[in-house]
């Protein structure tokens, strides 16, 4: 299905999500040499302080941060703004069950 869709419409295909299985069988080998791999880690410490926009030199700013950073990590998708604590939790959660239950056999 992926490739004929990438024969019928001329556009870029991106298939996203943790489970690299997939690119292991069959559908590497239709989409032989016009896949590219891309790995995407969650932020580091620095690059968090870097996004948040925390001076550095501020040791409250940085204790604050950090405290925040230790409870939700540096997945991008949580550290929106507008992400309620709630939904923060929920999103983790999610993650976390899809990696042990899915990607973990």
């Amino acid at each position: 299905m992926i490739n004929s869709l990438r024969v019928d419409l001329p556009s870029d295909i991106y298939i996203t999500g943790s489970n690299a299985s997939i690119l292991s069988g069959e559908l590497a080998t239709l989409l032989s040499g016009r896949y590219v791999q891309v790995d995407v880690y969650p932020f580091s410490f620095a690059e968090f302080i870097t996004l948040k926009e925390i001076d550095a030199t501020n040791k409250q700013q940085v204790k604050q941060a950090y405290l925040e950073y230790r409870e939700f990590g540096g997945m991008p998708s949580v550290l929106d703004a507008q992400v309620t604590v709630d939904n923060r939790y929920d999103y983790l959660s999610t993650l976390y069950n899809s990696i042990m239950l899915w990607d973990g056999r």
